[in-house]
């Protein structure tokens, strides 16, 4: 069949589909539909993309059709009519004002648009297996990616071919300033490193071959595979390039990738989708697995359950997708939504940009009636409208630019571009001038109020969310957060499973606070992971340090087998019981008893006990220093907000640089950033993230104006071992947690060396 001839044969089909799926919409509005698909379709043939959509179509089909978890949609596609009756996407994009269908096909570029999918992380690969199986091995293959040796992988190969000591390293790799290509000095992270602590350069003296970790940064270290990127061709791939295969560590089988990179694949007209692994997805597929529910039953949800809004409302967001992170969590706290459309804002808002601008805090005070919302004219408020005054989305600058500014299409998606790649205001304000024109001649207002609104179009382009996407991605976290108001034990039995083991103490105190009792492994009980069992949550043989899965595997054999012979089918009975497991002996079984019988198999109340001992040596005055106080000066006074003092452990440092941060953000040069920075010289912060007894994520800030003062003391911080005490600000207007130190103390709580007293 001829390829449009089939792709609209697809849409007739997926009109019927997501009629029986319940959208009363199309029914009641045909004719916006067909209106919309035509103008889609026109298009996607005039482009010849339509073979790229089948493709992409058939691939996600199977894959839903086959129970793989499939995310609702990801950039811009969901604001494609064809898209959502293909299956590729599942919101509808009519059902939402601000989707914007020339944001994801631009009528003046010819290249294909992305379409990125999200699959759930454990069944991926299923889908890639049936595109070899249906356009052959030597159509299908990986893209490539070309690694180049960065500061810490440097280090790490070095210290292998030299026989460095590990601990060695890592306390260089603690103190390395992770810079993006763009920076002038990206190549030079480690002799930074080396040249300003004394720490690092104290184990370069005592192994002087890591020099040559120096001498390889910045070179290419070799050649991998990507695993999203997948190209398919109509002709066999070595007629167009080089193909190299390696062993699919997860499947086993023989994976093929191209020798190019994704840019030289476009460039040679290779056809490309990218196959994302999602674990939310693998989470909310194993919760549904467990809740005795099906994909189409989600697929279905509505998008106004009250229950789970009110959730939202409560910001009672640990373990859901997006939302959990500290600024989203806040903002969440701070906007009460009380709609699925107030959710998908929240996602946009709670970045950098709104947040430091004052559009989150303006959005938050209309919301609640202390404010109104700003009105500059009637186009710009309709705009606005859905979005309490603000400019949020790049969808919304778009439309300000042709309805407002009158700026032509070819223009308004160069502008579209200057968006996404972040060329920076000089670029963007190249059409000021014919904006402002435009503008008086078609609405009559004047230069001033024309200029307003580009001031507000610019401003917001900086950090400008696409809508689509975070339509997308709302809605993953609606669901997981509907399978947490509703079948609780199957989302935090799924969610453990795919959160890693430091994570657990602040799941299992969410779930616990929900009435969902989380226990460890129970022999008789537990199966080999996470499971459910009445109204509780049983840890599986996985959950065991040890255990891995041919030791979980026999484990399973072997209680399945002893069940057989049980009059209650109950395998086994006790600990003792694992003597029976091959490969099991005393040594292990006592090591497994020790952590099956605990009293805290979890460690929820380790961090607690670290601190609480800490506290009592100080109420002491005992408390074991590492190093002395380290004073600030009094610099961090100008900052203002209350001071606090406060006690917990540091999980991550993390060295950061101003000219790498400015260049990021702006897209300004080198020499731009230093012409107008205040005390170049002084480059580098510091920012220590760190938690405490109540799981609460706290970061300590050091100012690149004070860090010289404290670096010495932060090289030697043991990441989860040593306990830090603050005394700091927290800056006037932040969100959350977020502390600027004036002192500071190391505690290590096992070093009974040195004794020392902290200043308060």
């Amino acid at each position: 069949m001829d390829p449009v001839d089939l792709l609209w044969a697809w849409l007739r089909e997926g009109w019927r589909y997501r009629v029986r799926q319940g959208n009363t919409r199309m029914v009641e509005n045909p004719e916006e539909y067909t209106t919309r698909i035509k103008h889609e379709m026109e298009l996607i043939i005039g482009k010849d993309f339509t073979s790229y959509f089948l493709m992409v179509s058939d691939l996600v089909r199977f894959a839903k059709d086959a129970g793989i978890a499939v995310g609702p949609g990801r950039g811009s596609s969901a604001a494609s009519v064809v898209c959502y009756l293909l299956r590729i996407t599942e919101p509808d994009p009519l059902a939402f004002s601000l989707t914007d269908f020339s944001r994801f096909v631009d009528p003046t570029r010819e290249d294909l648009p992305d379409i990125d999918v999200d699959f759930d992380d454990s069944r991926r690969h299923e889908v890639r297996e049936y595109a070899v199986r249906k356009y052959g091995a030597d159509h299908v293959a990986n893209i490539g990616t070309f690694t180049k040796y960065k500061g810490k992988n440097s280090l790490v190969d070095v210290a292998r071919v030299f026989s460095i000591p590990k601990g060695s390293i890592e306390i260089i790799k603690g103190l390395v300033v992770d810079r993006s290509g763009g920076d002038s000095r990206a190549d030079a992270s480690l002799l930074d490193t080396f040249e300003m602590f004394p720490a690092a350069r104290a184990v370069l003296d005592a192994y002087p071959d890591l020099h040559k970790a120096i001498a390889l940064e910045g070179n290419y270290r070799g050649m991998s595979v990507h695993a999203a990127g997948l190209v398919i061709t109509t002709r066999p791939i070595t007629d167009i390039c080089a193909m190299y295969t390696r062993d699919d560590k997860k499947t086993g089988n023989r994976l093929t990738a191209v020798s190019v990179n994704k840019y030289d694949a476009e460039h040679l007209g290779l056809m490309k989708m990218d196959l994302l692994g999602l674990s939310t997805m693998g989470m909310i597929a194993g919760a549904l697995e467990l809740a005795g529910l099906t994909l189409e039953d989600l697929y279905r949800l509505p998008y106004d359950d009250p229950e789970t809004i009110a959730a939202f409302r409560r910001a009672d967001v640990v373990g859901i997708f997006q939302f959990e992170g500290r600024a989203t969590r806040l903002v969440c706290r701070d906007v009460q939504p009380n709609n699925f459309l107030e959710l998908i804002d929240i996602n946009g808002l709670s970045r950098p940009g709104p947040l430091f601008s004052g559009t989150t805090a303006e959005y938050i005070d209309v919301q609640h009636g202390r404010r109104s919302a700003t009105k500059i004219h009637p186009i710009l408020d309709k705009i606005t409208e859905e979005t309490k005054g603000q400019i949020i989305y790049q969808e919304q600058i778009l439309r300000a630019l042709a309805q407002f500014g009158g700026l032509p299409v070819k223009r308004v998606h160069e502008i579209r571009r200057i968006i996404s790649q972040k060329l920076g205001e000089a670029q963007f304000n190249t059409s000021a001038r014919d904006f402002a024109k435009n503008a008086a001649a078609l609405h009559g207002v004047t230069e001033e109020l024309a200029m307003e609104v580009w001031g507000r179009v610019v401003t917001s382009a900086s950090y400008a969310f696409v809508y689509s996407h975070s339509l997308s991605y709302t809605l993953i976290a609606y669901w997981a957060m509907w399978l947490k108001v509703h079948h609780p034990q199957a989302f935090y039995a799924s969610q453990l499973e795919k959160t890693k083991k430091e994570k657990w103490p602040r799941l299992i105190r969410d779930a616990e606070a929900h009435g969902v009792k989380v226990v460890g492994v129970t022999p008789g009980r537990s199966k080999k992971s996470w499971t459910v069992h009445k109204k509780k949550v049983i840890a599986g043989w996985l959950q065991l340090t040890g255990v891995g899965d041919s030791i979980a595997d026999a484990i399973i054999r072997t209680e399945a087998e002893m069940a057989q012979y049980a009059v209650d089918g109950v395998g086994f009975r006790t600990t003792e019981d694992l003597l029976r497991v091959p490969g099991i002996g005393p040594a292990k079984l006592e090591n497994f008893r020790s952590q099956i019988e605990s009293d805290d198999p979890f460690g929820l109340e380790e961090t607690k006990r670290a601190l609480d001992a800490v506290r009592l040596s100080i109420s002491r005055r005992e408390i074991l220093l590492r190093r002395p106080t380290v004073r600030s000066g009094g610099i961090l006074d100008t900052r203002g907000g209350a001071q606090v003092v406060w006690l917990g452990r540091v999980k991550k440092i993390e060295m950061k640089d101003v000219f790498e941060d400015e260049r990021a953000r702006t897209g300004d040069s080198l020499e731009d950033i230093r012409a107008r920075l205040d005390r170049p010289d002084l480059p580098t912060s510091c920012v220590l993230h760190c938690y405490d007894d109540e799981d609460e994520d706290v970061y300590l800030r050091i100012t690149r104006f004070v860090f010289p003062r404290f670096r010495d003391g932060i090289q030697l911080i043991q990441p989860n071992i040593d306990v830090v005490h603050a005394v700091a600000r927290r800056s006037k207007g932040g969100f959350g947690a977020s502390l600027y130190v004036d002192r500071l103390a190391i505690i290590d709580p096992d070093d009974e060396e040195e004794e020392s007293e902290i200043e308060a």
